[in-house]
């Protein structure tokens, strides 16, 4: 019971993962200030995916992959995938976990494995850095700032994702890459590694009231969001937001366990899989580029996420059954 319970809580936090996943690919969120394009009864649905889905599930899964050793064949695999991942979507966690790992391993030569409280503080100094050098700054001087639509832009993003070209789409996706690389490096340097150090750092006491702080200050910087309407500004919020309530979570849910390398090698298979899916699903290969809702998209991924979230329960489980019927042998 206790196996099912912590794949039923790992497929949760993949299918929060997912469902970010399917609003980015999904909607020209690039060139769109969302509470100006989104029509009215469409807002209630952004709001969720802003202060529930978005990003959330990133440190998150990045906590307890920091907890884990990771082998090196694993972080090969990962980054193959990553880059693979970034061609089709121009986005990926995979990618980013990898580089997570790389830099975790870096700052673990340097520091020893041992120095728990120095872990803690790297962290905490990345964290505060984010809201204090880059976040703060952003506010104040982006933000009474209006992001224009760029229609140039926007039309022929929409138009090449429709056209179901493969090479235009791949063209496209790393040309977004590039202009998004920024935010990438915020998502790298700032959400994964922090959140990986606080993984190595063995909290036993102080959890419950820390999650609380955690989240109250989450949705407290997301809040801010109403009263900006730059783009980059509102994304840094929304992330920096997201980092405090994904910690938060982590800290409910966190019993002090260890992942398995194979449950990492097979979880990160299985996003792969997953977002290779949702890419071919909401970017034009099969149906119209964006959604014709907000509502239809979320009603869509709120379907199709959960039927992945159910495979990976059920697969994870059978995998872990005949594993330990083997090591009995």
């Amino acid at each position: 019971m206790k196996v099912i319970m912590k794949y039923i809580i790992v497929a949760v936090v993949l299918m929060l993962y997912l469902m970010h996943f399917s609003f980015l690919v999904g909607e020209p969120f690039e060139f769109i200030n969302p509470f100006e394009y989104f029509a009215q009864d469409e807002l209630v649905t952004l709001e969720s995916y802003i202060f529930l889905m978005l990003y959330t599930a990133i440190p998150i899964i990045s906590y307890f992959i920091g907890r884990t050793q990771i082998t090196k064949r694993t972080l090969i695999m990962m980054l193959t995938l990553g880059i693979i991942l970034l061609i089709i979507s121009r986005m990926s966690i995979v990618l980013l976990i990898a580089l997570g790992i790389i830099v975790l391993k870096a700052i673990e030569k340097i520091i020893k494995s041992h120095a728990q409280m120095l872990y803690a503080t790297i962290s905490m100094l990345l964290i505060t850095t984010l809201i204090f050098v880059i976040v703060m700054p952003s506010l104040i001087l982006n933000g009474a700032e209006e992001t224009f639509l760029d229609v140039n832009a926007f039309q022929s993003y929409i138009g090449t994702y429709n056209e179901s070209n493969f090479i235009h789409i791949t063209k496209l996706n790393l040309q977004l890459f590039v202009q998004h690389i920024g935010l990438y490096s915020v998502l790298l340097c700032f959400i994964v590694v922090p959140s990986m150090l606080l993984g190595k750092v063995n909290l036993k006491q102080f959890k419950l009231p820390l999650a609380m702080i955690f989240l109250t200050i989450g949705v407290a910087i997301k809040l801010l969001i109403f009263i900006v309407n730059h783009n980059w500004t509102q994304s840094l919020i929304i992330i920096n937001g997201s980092l405090f309530i994904g910690l938060g979570i982590t800290l409910l849910i966190d019993n002090g366990k260890r992942l398995k390398v194979q449950d990492i090698v097979i979880t990160t298979l299985y996003i792969a899989v997953c977002e290779v899916i949702l890419v071919i699903t909401f970017t034009g290969y099969i149906g119209m580029f964006p959604a014709e809702s907000l509502n239809i998209l979320f009603s869509k991924s709120v379907v199709i996420t959960s039927i992945m979230s159910v495979i990976y329960v059920v697969l994870m489980v059978l995998i872990n059954n005949k594993y330990n019927k083997f090591k009995k042998i």
